[in-house]
């Protein structure tokens, strides 16, 4: 047979017993779909697995020299508790056969039943643990995300969870979110991935800022064993990993330049290749990317490429700073205070409506509801031991905020008051006549207008603007 060199990408099952005739049997009907090696007894098995990261072992529990198969299943779980093991075995007692189960065997296979049952139980097992694994990693990212929540009290909050319900419908689309350091955009990609039809994938968050350009190409696309200094074995990137679901990249005006070109081909071609392979893999996973970095500036400048702007800038979305939801505070503060106080097991105090006022007074920077949360912090730990939270509590930087607008930038200024008025006004008039300004009915529109006193096509005009974008409905960011 001619070697092919990209067996070397395929994923790999480890088989560990010491019948080889039963080993090239199994591997003829694996191949070429995926890659096997195999050893007759624990220790050069576990070498392979400690190497290789096999995503499948095929066990026999009576091993060379009469080692035991189920010592070998135990360490093999204590090592690498995602890859499942299948037990093909003959001749096993009733009581083995349990005994393996309750090591975390993940089925148990009589050789004798024939090779295409166990290839089928272990493409079984196979997708199983990769839904376990895509789940838990899930279920951890939620946990970390539940601590700094989603609230849309503000009106500026409000507009962007209109708008995010139908960027969210979208199932490939990507997404470009803008806005300051610390304001949430890490939260709002969870909520589309939430809400849209990948919800049940992974999700999946990279931070591409203040990483090696080799490290983050690694992380992203995967590497091959030998691929640099220290691969030691095969391991899938975050694209891999994010398959069916959500790729968040976050900070990616950071991307070096030729991670900048490999992700512009992940999102056009849906495919990407690990480091020191020779042949892509498809993915399919949905690309949101965010950034507190001006865009148009770096592709004006050469430091970002156009084309991979334009393909991010599908779905442009803009979270606004904590200084234009003020309103949110205080939810935001009692949410951090519970969630503070759990995660250092310390008493929750009660929360002061003077240290609410003092917080909604401050002049929120550059760093937004995390340094809401980072004073929350401070004051909990070193000051409010399950008492009462006051202002004298804080310590925080900057001053408080003072009764004139944060812009001196006229038509900026009014531009804004203008849409939050319309917006806060039109809703109203939407939910007197039972309907809502995000979903109205023609018959809505129709009384809404009456109501109001402007024709229905002025209405839908500002509908469209407060919701949709320009003119031609392609941009969705305020």
């Amino acid at each position: 047979m001619i070697p092919d060199d990209r067996n070397e990408e395929l994923p790999l099952v480890l088989i560990i017993d010491d019948d080889p005739s039963f080993c090239a049997d199994v591997e003829a009907l694996l191949l070429p779909e995926y890659r096997v090696r195999s050893a007759a007894s624990g220790a050069p098995g576990l070498r392979i697995l400690q190497d290789e990261g096999p995503i499948a072992v095929i066990l026999d529990l009576f091993l060379e020299k009469g080692e035991n198969g189920l010592f070998v299943l135990s360490d093999i779980i204590e090592r690498s508790p995602y890859i499942p093991v299948v037990i093909a075995t003959d001749h096993a007692s009733p009581e083995t056969r349990t005994e393996a189960l309750e090591r975390k065997a993940a089925f148990f296979v009589e050789k004798a039943a024939g090779r295409g049952e166990l290839i089928a139980v272990l493409r079984k097992c196979i997708e199983s643990a990769q839904q376990r694994r895509a789940a838990d990693y899930s279920r951890k990212k939620e946990e970390e995300a539940e601590r700094d929540g989603f609230i849309a009290s503000s009106p500026a909050m409000r507009e962007l969870s209109a708008k995010l319900e139908r960027v969210a419908a979208s199932a490939h689309a990507p997404v470009l979110l803008l806005g300051e350091s610390g304001t949430g955009k890490n939260r709002v990609a969870r909520e589309i991935h939430q809400r849209g039809p990948r919800s049940g994938g992974p999700f999946v968050e990279v931070l591409m800022a203040g990483v090696t350009e080799s490290l983050i190409e690694s992380q992203l696309f995967g590497h091959m064993k030998g691929a640099f200094t220290g691969a030691t074995s095969s391991q899938p990137g975050w694209f891999e990993v994010a398959q069916g679901g959500t790729i968040f990249l976050d900070e990616i005006g950071d991307a070096p330049p030729c991670v900048q070109k490999r992700l512009l081909t992940a999102i056009e071609e849906r495919k990407i290749t690990r480091v020191g392979a020779n042949h892509p893999r498809l993915v399919d996973v949905r690309v949101i990317a965010a950034t507190a970095k001006d865009l148009d500036a770096m592709v004006r400048n050469d430091t970002f490429r156009n084309d991979l702007r334009g393909r991010l800038d599908a779905l442009r979305l803009t979270v606004p700073p904590l200084r234009e939801r003020k309103e949110e505070i205080p939810a935001l503060t009692r949410l951090f205070v519970e969630t503070v106080a759990k995660e250092n097991r310390i008493p929750e105090p009660k929360v002061s409506d003077e240290a609410i006022a003092f917080l909604q007074r401050h002049r929120w920077g550059q760093n937004n509801v995390r340094e809401l949360r980072n004073a929350i912090t401070a004051a909990l730990i070193l000051h409010a031991h399950g008492g009462i939270l006051l202002p004298e509590h804080f310590e925080l930087r900057g001053e408080e905020k003072k009764d004139e607008t944060d812009s001196l930038d006229y038509k900026q200024e009014r531009d804004r008051l203008l849409r939050r008025f319309q917006w806060d006004f039109f809703e109203r008039a939407f939910e007197s006549v039972g309907g809502s300004l995000e979903k109205p009915t023609t018959a809505e529109i129709r009384a809404v207008a009456e109501l109001t006193g402007i024709t229905e096509q002025a209405l839908r005009r500002i509908r469209h603007e407060l919701l949709g974008g320009d003119e031609q409905g392609t941009a969705i960011g305020p």
